[in-house]
């Protein structure tokens, strides 16, 4: 029973050994173009999440990236506008004009998330409102006029009311009136690059990209988002009255992740050809892997994408490979080029951090078993023994001859001797 148990034991120590994995990896997908670079990270992570020869840690998990939190930000908001509101019923102006402005400054960067938040943008509404109120009472009309006509955007049924001090009416009803004289108008805008969703006042148009917009007269808070890039918030001022149409370019920044700020630079040094830079060294560390891929890929002919790539093992401090590949341009060509690409830069090489062995030199004995194992074996026999009996024959033939010429020749003698 022990001696069953002891085996028992051994061939699941075995078996755990056996499903160890190789080392563990990571991978690094970078380049251009920017649109192709997600089919592509999907492609390669797939192929190596589904290696069992190895422990794939994907790189978004080794290095997140900091997020915001537009609920966080909102709540700073509502924060500031509590305060500047306690701040303006004390009388203490400047400090109420500060968290005003801080309020409406994080409202109008998170202005979609507000009007999904409150289903209205009412708290932006009542931040530049109060505010009138404060440069009202600070003595500056000409803010005053800037912060009702914001409120009028946002509110365009706003009128004098009980809300606002008696001593405003009057510079209420200008704005209200300059408002409604000017009408509407019209605002062109174009995001670079193409295909930004476009936020105005907190609400998606329904098709992304340039366009030109019809709006009523006055400021307008606009956002630009576009996946990859960092958002774009911008204020217009729309004329009206059969003005020209208000023109707004805006470039959105391209996000460069710290995966990106780490490996970026190493890649024109892999171009080299050479030993592997100490920073991928550095950074196979830092992340606690084995091994790191790298995927640098490049826009082709013909809109197709052209990929480079590297294995580099840090047990070793060595380039495992190095390989070329050209991908199609569709989200499909670029996920099944991204598989094939990972699976090349990992078959035909040692993954678990060991040297490759020296080639064998085959001894005499191994050859020759491997001669006997071989088809060419008997045939070879054959033909040789063949060879070996033929002339034995012949050797035998050409001795019988020579001995009967030998006897002849002595016997041509006898007769001629006479017989002596």
């Amino acid at each position: 029973m022990r001696g069953r148990a002891f085996g028992l034991w051994v061939v699941l120590g075995a078996a755990t050994a056996a499903a160890q994995p190789a080392g563990k990896l990571t991978a690094y997908v970078g380049g251009g173009p920017s649109a192709a670079l997600p089919a592509l990270r999907t492609g390669v992570g797939d192929t190596f999440a589904g290696d069992g020869r190895i422990e794939y840690r994907p790189i978004g998990q080794l290095m997140p990236e900091p997020t915001e939190d537009p609920a966080a930000e909102l709540k700073k908001a509502d924060g500031d506008l509590e305060e500047g509101d306690k701040a303006f019923s004390g009388m203490d102006i400047d400090p109420a004009k500060a968290r005003l402005n801080a309020a409406i400054d994080r409202y109008k960067v998170w202005l979609p998330e507000l009007v999904q938040r409150d289903h209205g943008a009412g708290k932006l509404l009542t931040a530049w409102l109060l505010l009138s109120k404060v440069y009202f009472f600070d003595g500056d009309m000409e803010n005053t006029r800037v912060a009702l006509r914001h409120g009028l955007t946002l509110d365009p049924t706003l009128r004098f009311n009980a809300a606002f001090p008696p001593q405003m009416k009057k510079i209420v009803g200008e704005a209200r009136a300059t408002y409604d004289q000017a009408g509407r108008g019209k605002v062109a805008v174009t995001p670079t690059p193409a295909g930004a969703i476009v936020y105005v006042d907190g609400v998606a148009r329904p098709s992304p990209g340039a366009q030109t917009i019809e709006l009523p007269a006055g400021p307008h808070d606009l956002r630009f988002d576009m996946v990859g890039h960092q958002r774009a918030v911008a204020s217009v001022e729309v004329a009206g009255a059969g003005a020209a149409p208000a023109e707004l370019k805006v470039a959105l920044t391209e996000t460069a992740s710290s995966a990106d700020g780490l490996f970026a630079p190493m890649v024109a040094r892999l171009d080299d050809g050479g030993a592997a830079p100490p920073a991928l060294s550095r950074a196979a560390q830092q992340l606690g892997v084995d091994l790191i891929a790298v995927v640098r890929a490049s826009a082709g002919a013909g809109g197709k994408v052209a990929l480079r790539g590297w294995l580099y093992d840090v047990r070793r401090d060595l380039i495992l490979k190095r390989a070329t590949r050209e991908a199609g341009g569709s989200d499909e060509e670029l996920r099944l080029g991204g598989r094939y690409f990972a699976r090349e830069l990992t078959t035909g090489v040692r993954l678990d951090g060991k040297p490759e062995p020296p080639p064998h030199k085959e001894t005499f004995a191994e050859k020759w078993q491997g001669f006997r194992d071989s088809k060419w074996f008997w045939p070879v026999v054959g033909t040789v023994g063949g060879l070996v009996v033929t002339g034995a024959a012949v050797g035998i033939g050409v001795g019988v001859a020579r001995s009967r010429a030998a006897d002849e020749d002595a016997a041509a003698a006898v007769v001629l001797t006479g017989g002596r």
